[in-house]
C-alpha cells in the first residue's frame, strides 16, 4: 500500500516522441517490432477512431501518437512474449 503514496519521483524518458522519430528504421524495428509506415498508419487510424478519448474534462487526454507508442513500448519489452 505504501507504494501507492510513494513520493518517490519515476524514472521517464525525457522528450520520448523526439526520441523515438529520431530512429533508424532498423532501431524503429528492434525497440517496438513493427516498421514505421506500419506504425504511423495505426496512429492514424486510432486518432480518428471512437476509441481515442476527446472530452474536456479531468486530465488532459495524451495525444493518439504517444499512446501508441507507450503501449508498443510495452508489449515489445515484455519477456514472456519475446519468448514465444
Amino acid at each position: 500500500m505504501q507504494h501507492l503514496f510513494s513520493t518517490r519521483k519515476r524514472y521517464r524518458v525525457e522528450q520520448y516522441l523526439e526520441v523515438v522519430e529520431s530512429w533508424t528504421e532498423q532501431e524503429f524495428k528492434e525497440h517496438l517490432r513493427l516498421s514505421k509506415q506500419t506504425v504511423f498508419r495505426f496512429i492514424a487510424e486510432f486518432e480518428t477512431s471512437v476509441f481515442m478519448p476527446n472530452h474536456l474534462y479531468g486530465s488532459k487526454p495524451i495525444s493518439a501518437k504517444l499512446s501508441i507508442l507507450i503501449f508498443l513500448w510495452f508489449m515489445a519489452n515484455k519477456n514472456n512474449i519475446r519468448s514465444v
